[in-house]
Formats: structure tokens, sequence, C-alpha cells
């Protein structure tokens, strides 16, 4: 069966991420970058049977995680993610101020 689109655009952003990793050769873990790119690997192996349409959605939200945990910009956050940070997480939600 061939990988969805999905989990073969998530296997090029982890590969980057984990060679990203290993060329940080300052960093006591860089050498452990190999260790990364396995698990996700596997984990991307059994992504590849959930329905696409699903796992994009669930991406496109992920995605938005990510821009705030770059921005600190909690109206990027989707509801759902911002409500469960608001009951567990409310230190997390103030913004970075610039």
């Amino acid at each position: 069966m061939a990988e969805p689109p999905v989990v073969r655009r998530l296997r090029i952003v982890m590969t980057q991420l984990s060679q990203f990793a290993g060329r940080n050769q300052g960093s006591k873990y860089s050498r452990y970058a190999w260790v990364l790119q396995s698990m996700m690997d596997e984990i991307l192996d059994e992504l590849a049977d959930i329905d696409s349409v699903t796992m994009g959605k669930w991406f496109v939200d992920f995605g938005k995680i990510v821009e705030w945990c770059g921005s600190g910009d909690e109206t990027v956050l989707p509801d759902s993610v911002r409500a469960y940070l608001a009951e567990n997480h409310p230190q997390e939600l103030v913004a970075i101020e610039a």
C-alpha cells in the first residue's frame, strides 16, 4: 500500500528535524539523533493505516500548535486546544511579549 501524502510530508519534516539535531555537534544528544529517526520511521509506518482526511485535519491543528510554540500567539490555536490549555496549563497561554 502506498504511503498517504500526509505521512510522506511528515516523514520529510521529521527526517530534516533528525538531521538538524544530528548536525548540532555541541549538543550532548546529537549522537542520538538516529534514535529519533528510527522511532519516527516506526511511528510513521503505523500512521499510514489511518484515514488521510482524519490525519490531515489532525496535522492542520498540529501545525497551528507548532506556530503557537514559536510565536506565543494563542489566537492561532484551535478552540479545543485553547480550552485544554486554559484548563490544564493556564500559565502557557501568556503571549510572548515583543
